[in-house]
């Protein structure tokens, strides 16, 4: 037998009650993803490095070429279509040695990729990309964004984020960033102890 203390209203009640509890975890739920999607989108900007522009790589290029760093050691950590850490050994201007998560390149012509002019030269055919396509005006000048950081005491590129736009290969978000840079004291110098 039903219970008849139980109204037909008081039931109503209960079930609204249910289904707006409901609607209220979904609703929250929502809104908490949506707030995780902008903290992330606004994290990865602010960790961005500034907007690439021409006059912003010459300075540094020319404060890297004022330094004279030729002996130094450098690791770099890259993402993107492959995700790895290059470390370069250059002496006297020359990458003599390189390896990729530790194990050493072979093709010698490649040592140099990693070593600061060997980034500068990257950068360098990206923004000519850039200039070539927004000189013919065609849309691929738009398509390819780039970020840069400098190293405020020698000029090297230390950190680099290059977007190509409208690409879903895993080579259109690339970046590095440098992880340790040691130049070394000159072979000759003395100590005046």
């Amino acid at each position: 037998m039903p219970d008849s203390s139980i109204s037909p209203t008081d039931s109503t009640r209960r079930a609204r009650r249910r289904v707006n509890l409901l609607l209220g975890v979904m609703v929250g739920l929502a809104l908490g993803g949506l707030m995780a999607v902008v903290v992330v989108v606004l994290a990865a900007a602010w960790n961005r490095p500034p907007l690439l522009t021409r006059e912003r790589f010459d300075a540094q290029r020319a404060q890297w070429n004022q330094q004279g760093v030729a002996d130094y050691d450098v690791e770099v950590h890259v993402t993107g279509r492959r995700e790895a850490t290059y470390a370069v050994s250059v002496r006297e201007g020359v990458a003599v040695s390189a390896t990729i998560d530790g194990r050493p390149l072979r093709d010698r012509r490649t040592f140099a990729t990693w070593s600061v002019p060997g980034m500068f030269e990257t950068i360098e055919r990206d923004l000519e990309t850039i200039e070539r396509s927004s000189n013919r005006e065609e849309p691929a000048a738009a398509r390819l964004t780039l970020y840069a950081k400098f190293d405020s005491a020698y000029g090297f590129p230390d950190s680099y984020h290059r977007i190509v736009w409208g690409e879903t290969a895993a080579n259109a978000d690339v970046t590095w960033s440098v992880k340790s840079f040691r130049p070394l004291p000159e072979p000759n110098s003395t100590s005046m102890e």
